[in-house]
Protein backbone atom coordinates (compact mmCIF):
# COMPACT_ATOMS: atom_id res chain seq x y z
CA UNK A 1 0.00 0.00 0.00
CA UNK A 2 2.99 2.14 0.72
CA UNK A 3 4.29 1.80 -2.77
CA UNK A 4 1.15 2.91 -4.75
CA UNK A 5 0.90 6.06 -2.44
CA UNK A 6 4.19 7.04 -3.57
CA UNK A 7 4.09 6.25 -7.03
CA UNK A 8 0.29 7.96 -6.94
CA UNK A 9 2.41 10.91 -5.34
CA UNK A 10 5.14 10.76 -8.05
CA UNK A 11 2.21 11.23 -10.59
CA UNK A 12 0.48 13.72 -9.34
CA UNK A 13 4.07 15.66 -9.05
CA UNK A 14 4.62 15.45 -12.68
CA UNK A 15 0.98 15.89 -13.93
CA UNK A 16 1.58 19.51 -12.27
CA UNK A 17 5.16 19.91 -13.65
CA UNK A 18 3.30 19.25 -16.70
CA UNK A 19 0.42 21.46 -16.40
CA UNK A 20 2.72 23.94 -14.83
CA UNK A 21 4.60 23.87 -17.89
CA UNK A 22 1.61 24.14 -20.45
CA UNK A 23 0.22 26.85 -18.72
CA UNK A 24 2.83 29.04 -18.67
CA UNK A 25 4.75 28.36 -22.21
CA UNK A 26 2.98 30.02 -24.95
CA UNK A 27 4.80 28.42 -28.16
CA UNK A 28 3.57 24.83 -27.15
CA UNK A 29 0.08 24.97 -29.32
CA UNK A 30 2.45 26.73 -31.78
CA UNK A 31 3.68 24.48 -35.52
CA UNK A 32 6.96 24.41 -37.18
CA UNK A 33 6.82 26.12 -40.23
CA UNK A 34 10.95 25.55 -40.65
CA UNK A 35 10.12 22.02 -41.55
CA UNK A 36 7.70 20.17 -43.87
CA UNK A 37 7.19 20.84 -47.69
CA UNK A 38 5.85 24.29 -49.41
CA UNK A 39 2.14 23.31 -48.58
CA UNK A 40 3.12 21.87 -45.05
CA UNK A 41 4.88 25.08 -44.25
CA UNK A 42 1.67 27.52 -45.32
CA UNK A 43 -0.74 24.71 -43.64
CA UNK A 44 1.56 25.88 -40.06
CA UNK A 45 1.69 29.40 -40.71
CA UNK A 46 -2.03 29.65 -41.32
CA UNK A 47 -2.12 27.20 -37.90
CA UNK A 48 -0.13 30.20 -36.10
CA UNK A 49 -1.81 33.08 -37.80
CA UNK A 50 -5.44 31.72 -36.14
CA UNK A 51 -3.69 30.53 -32.98
CA UNK A 52 -2.53 34.13 -32.32
CA UNK A 53 -5.41 35.57 -29.92
CA UNK A 54 -3.88 33.15 -27.25
CA UNK A 55 -0.80 35.37 -26.78
CA UNK A 56 -2.08 38.46 -25.04
CA UNK A 57 -3.02 35.91 -22.44
CA UNK A 58 0.41 34.69 -21.90
CA UNK A 59 1.56 38.60 -21.94
CA UNK A 60 -0.82 38.91 -19.32
CA UNK A 61 0.35 35.88 -17.43
CA UNK A 62 4.52 36.83 -17.76
CA UNK A 63 4.07 40.57 -17.14
CA UNK A 64 2.63 39.72 -13.91
CA UNK A 65 5.61 37.63 -13.16
CA UNK A 66 7.58 40.20 -13.78
CA UNK A 67 5.72 42.22 -11.31
CA UNK A 68 6.34 39.46 -8.79
CA UNK A 69 9.88 39.41 -9.21
CA UNK A 70 10.39 42.83 -9.32
CA UNK A 71 8.21 43.18 -5.99
CA UNK A 72 9.83 40.31 -4.58
CA UNK A 73 13.60 42.46 -5.86
CA UNK A 74 12.81 45.12 -3.12
CA UNK A 75 11.19 42.99 -0.84
CA UNK A 76 14.36 40.99 -0.55
CA UNK A 77 16.72 44.32 -0.22
CA UNK A 78 14.41 46.01 2.18
CA UNK A 79 14.93 42.75 4.35
CA UNK A 80 18.66 42.63 3.76
CA UNK A 81 19.12 46.27 5.40
CA UNK A 82 16.69 45.81 8.33
CA UNK A 83 18.76 42.41 9.43
CA UNK A 84 22.82 43.23 8.58
CA UNK A 85 23.54 40.31 9.79
CA UNK A 86 21.58 37.72 7.27
CA UNK A 87 22.40 40.47 4.67
CA UNK A 88 24.45 38.44 1.97
CA UNK A 89 21.54 35.39 1.74
CA UNK A 90 18.76 37.87 1.27
CA UNK A 91 21.26 40.04 -1.59
CA UNK A 92 21.26 36.67 -3.45
CA UNK A 93 18.19 36.27 -3.23
CA UNK A 94 16.97 39.94 -4.65
CA UNK A 95 19.73 38.94 -7.35
CA UNK A 96 17.96 35.75 -8.33
CA UNK A 97 15.09 37.43 -8.20
CA UNK A 98 16.41 39.81 -10.66
CA UNK A 99 18.03 37.41 -13.01
CA UNK A 100 14.19 36.04 -13.06
CA UNK A 101 12.57 39.41 -13.99
CA UNK A 102 14.92 39.59 -16.68
CA UNK A 103 14.10 36.22 -18.30
CA UNK A 104 10.49 37.07 -17.55
CA UNK A 105 10.62 40.39 -19.64
CA UNK A 106 12.39 38.96 -22.18
CA UNK A 107 9.69 36.32 -22.74
CA UNK A 108 6.99 39.73 -22.53
CA UNK A 109 8.73 41.07 -25.16
CA UNK A 110 9.18 37.63 -27.49
CA UNK A 111 5.92 37.52 -27.26
CA UNK A 112 4.51 40.72 -28.20
CA UNK A 113 6.86 40.75 -31.06
CA UNK A 114 5.46 37.47 -32.38
CA UNK A 115 2.12 38.27 -31.78
CA UNK A 116 2.71 41.88 -33.76
CA UNK A 117 3.90 39.49 -36.62
CA UNK A 118 1.41 37.27 -36.41
CA UNK A 119 -1.54 40.02 -36.45
CA UNK A 120 0.20 41.94 -40.15
CA UNK A 121 0.36 38.44 -41.75
CA UNK A 122 -3.26 38.10 -40.71
CA UNK A 123 -4.30 41.37 -41.93
CA UNK A 124 -2.31 40.64 -45.52
CA UNK A 125 -3.69 37.60 -45.62
CA UNK A 126 -7.24 38.81 -45.17
CA UNK A 127 -7.82 36.73 -41.66
CA UNK A 128 -8.42 39.92 -39.26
Amino acid sequence: MEKSTLKLAITLIVSLVYRLYYELWPFIPFKDVNSGTFLERAAAFRHNIRLRNLLPIYVLKWSVMFLFFTITIEFFESIALVYVGLKVPFIVLASVSGVLAACALIVVLEIVVIYAFLAQAAKVEGQV
